[in-house]
């Protein structure tokens, strides 16, 4: 079995891949003048969606408070999203890729 911690270095390696991955298409989609912020917007109300409806259809929402359930939305909204736009407005400035996955790993 692995332990808790060598799951935690895999979600944080998996996350910077997708990070670096993802400002990549950005910059790709951006030249070939494709509606990146359109798409990236619809996949992620979609990918929350369903991320919500698996967590309230598992029963684990029971265990949650109100103010518990709150804060976790907002502190995903704003520590997750808030990362994400500043990725993209530093690359939009002309940040190196690789100076902004050192920033915000």
């Amino acid at each position: 079995m692995v332990s808790e911690q060598s799951w935690g270095a895999v979600f944080v390696a998996a996350c910077a891949l997708v990070n670096v991955s993802n400002l990549t298409i950005h910059k790709t989609m951006e030249r070939n003048a494709l509606p990146y912020y359109r798409l990236s917007g619809i996949a992620c109300l979609l990918g929350g969606t369903g991320f919500l409806a698996s967590w309230l259809r598992s029963g684990k929402a029971n265990d949650f408070g109100r103010r518990q359930a709150l804060w976790v939305g907002l502190r995903g909204l704003f520590g997750g999203a808030l990362t994400f736009v500043c990725q993209l407005l530093a690359q939009s400035m002309g940040a190196p890729l690789g100076d902004i996955g050192a920033l915000f790993s």
